[in-house]
This record gives C-alpha cells, sequence and structure tokens, in this order.
C-alpha cells in the first residue's frame, strides 16, 4: 500500500509540472505575441506618419514653381499633364492628382497616371476632396490676416478611406516662388 501511495504522489507532482510548465510556455507565447503585436502597431503608425509628412512636400516640388503658376492660370492643360499630373504619379506614385482653379472648380485630373478628361473628382473621394479644396480656399483667405500663417507653409493632410484602403489626401496652393 505504501509503494502505491508514492506513486500516486509521484504521478501527481508530475501532471502538476506539466500543467505549470504548459501554462508557463502558454503566458511566455502571449506576451511575446503581445509585444511584437505592439512593435507591428508602433512600426505601421510610424510608417503612416512618414507618408503623412512627405505628402505636402512632395507636393512641394510642383506647387511652388512658377510655370505651374503661370500655366495653372492658363488652364495649359498638356503642360499641367506633363509636368504635374505624370510627374506626381511616375516619381512619387501618386495615385490622383487634382488642380483646383480660382474659384474652386476642378479643372485638372489624373487618376492612377491617366489623364481625366473632362476632369471629375471620383465617387470614392469626391466630397473629401472638395471639402479639403474648400479648407485650403478658406485658409487662404484667412492668410491676409495678421499674423496668419505664411502663404508657403500652407497645407492641409487628411487620411481618407477609399474602399476599404486608407489614403492620404492633401491640399497645397499652387505659388509663384
Amino acid at each position: 500500500m505504501r509503494a502505491s501511495h508514492i506513486t500516486l504522489v509521484l504521478v501527481t507532482l508530475t501532471c502538476t509540472m506539466a500543467v505549470l510548465l504548459c501554462g508557463f510556455a502558454w503566458l511566455a507565447a502571449v506576451k511575446v505575441d503581445d509585444l511584437y503585436l505592439r512593435r507591428q502597431a508602433d512600426f505601421v503608425t510610424q510608417g503612416l506618419e512618414a507618408q503623412i509628412n512627405a505628402l505636402p512636400r512632395e507636393q512641394e516640388s510642383v506647387t511652388k514653381w512658377d510655370d505651374a503658376f503661370l500655366y495653372a492660370k492658363q488652364r495649359n492643360h498638356e503642360w499641367l499633364l506633363d509636368n504635374v499630373g505624370r510627374w506626381t504619379s511616375q516619381y512619387f506614385g501618386h495615385d490622383r492628382t487634382y488642380v483646383f482653379d480660382d474659384t474652386n472648380r476642378l479643372m485638372f485630373a489624373v487618376r492612377d497616371g491617366t489623364d481625366t478628361m473632362p476632369p471629375r473628382l471620383g465617387s470614392d473621394n469626391g466630397q473629401e476632396m472638395t471639402a479639403l479644396a474648400g479648407e485650403m480656399r478658406a485658409a487662404l483667405l484667412e492668410s491676409k490676416k495678421p499674423g496668419a500663417e505664411p502663404l508657403g507653409q500652407f497645407a492641409r493632410v487628411r487620411t481618407i478611406m477609399i474602399g476599404n484602403r486608407p489614403a492620404i489626401i492633401s491640399t497645397r496652393p499652387i505659388l509663384p516662388s
């Protein structure tokens, strides 16, 4: 009877140790998963912030250019297509480029590197772009007041959803340099 009692104690201790070991392994795996999920979320956040900060700077390559200002005023479609639409699409990888005139009407549009004639906003982002262009126009009017943001620094950026994908939209005024 004494041998079976010792055997029972040993089996109980072995099972307890196995359960504790499995619990520790499970807890370690959960903690590692949480750590890597936080790291991935931080990585995505940093990447998105970098893209958000880069977009106005990329736009500046065409918005602070005397030729862009003059040809946009003249509504020179071919020049805008070659030097604004295709440039932002091919060099920076922008999916869409829109140019609004002084009255906030769309005068030029390139979507996925292709000229859109007549110019029109996409049904998937038209409301957001119109609202952002109106916000920029209002900011331009406010810029005439003392202490306002310098015109050369004007940029409005938003993150929106197009379909099931996040997208970054930004507006900048085209100004002579």
